[in-house]
């Protein structure tokens, strides 16, 4: 066992034990001589790690990651949309002015894009698909 400078820990199998074994090919990749070495994380990080997936799937940490979305959706949006990383402007009275616009049109787009009637053309279908029509295949009869 060996301490790695990130902070992981090595187990490393001797060679005398390794080489040999019959079922080193489903174990290792390596070339031959080379023996099997594990590399695990310490135990608390580890458990902190798992602890963390676990909390993932319950429903209170689903809605704040929702709603963490739906604001990284709306900075993305601006960034596109705006070129909100970049000031068109020197001095905050006028970046905040910028700023207060872009919040302003973003509104006005997803308003529009909520009252807008979608007019979506249904989509070609692709040519496999207009064999299976032709021929019939894949409906059931």
């Amino acid at each position: 066992m060996r301490g790695q400078k990130n902070g992981l820990v090595a187990f490393s199998f001797s060679r005398r034990d390794c080489t040999p074994c019959p079922l080193r090919t489903a174990c290792l990749s390596a070339p031959a001589p080379r023996p099997r070495v594990l590399v695990v994380h310490p135990r608390e990080p580890y458990e902190a790690r798992m602890n963390a997936i676990r909390t993932q799937h319950t429903p209170e940490w689903q809605k704040v990651y929702n709603q963490r979305a739906g604001i990284e959706g709306t900075i993305s949006q601006a960034v596109r949309i705006s070129d909100l990383r970049h000031s068109r402007y020197r001095g905050l009275p006028k970046n905040h002015l910028q700023n207060v616009l872009t919040g302003i049109a973003i509104n006005i787009r997803r308003l529009g894009a909520h009252y807008a009637p979608t007019q979506t053309k249904p989509r070609r279908p692709t040519r496999i698909q207009a064999l299976y029509d032709t021929h019939h295949i894949g409906k059931p009869a």
